[in-house]
């Protein structure tokens, strides 16, 4: 009995390290955060998109890395998260980097759900490239739609001509 349940704390601590690992690895700008939405993680990607270090979030509110005005809708996002009344929300936001840098997101925050003290996460997804391609697409769409608008009128130009060279 003795050894299994060393076996067992063993087999957990490496479950837990192996978590760790492979959030820390995430390509996405991940944290996790506590029952009072305090922060107790961030992964490499975070620190490299906000530009703080662990040390400088870690026990910070996660309101720390969103402006003033957008602080309040964080707050009752987090509240839901906490309070598991929600098995995800996502929504689009604005994120403050340490330089105070204003970067659109998108925001995810899910539950942790078995856990006392932690109680979720969230992970951002810079949007600025899918604005970028949106902008293309529409600049694109535009584009095609002049065309097809200047060929039509081409075509309707030749059409009538060929109706005049018939009636004569």
């Amino acid at each position: 009995e003795f050894l299994e349940s060393k076996l067992l704390n063993e087999y957990k601590n490496f479950l837990k390290i192996l978590t760790k690992d492979i959030l820390n690895d995430l390509p996405d700008p991940l944290f996790v955060h506590d029952q009072k939405g305090k922060i107790v993680f961030i992964n490499k990607a975070l620190a490299v998109f906000s530009g703080y270090n662990q040390k400088e979030l870690i026990g910070k509110y996660v309101t720390k890395l969103v402006p003033q005005e957008e602080k309040e809708r964080i707050k009752g996002v987090l509240t839901k998260v906490i309070q598991k009344s929600v098995t995800f929300k996502e929504f689009s936001t604005v994120f403050v980097a340490k330089n105070e840098k204003i970067i659109p997101v998108s925001y995810t925050a899910v539950p942790i759900i078995g856990q006392k003290k932690i109680k979720g996460f969230g992970i951002f997804t810079d949007v600025r490239q899918l604005k970028g391609l949106f902008d293309a697409l529409g600049r694109a769409k535009t584009e095609l739609e002049q065309r097809v608008k200047d060929r039509t009128k081409k075509l309707e130009k030749k059409t009538e001509e060929l109706e005049q060279s018939q009636q004569i």
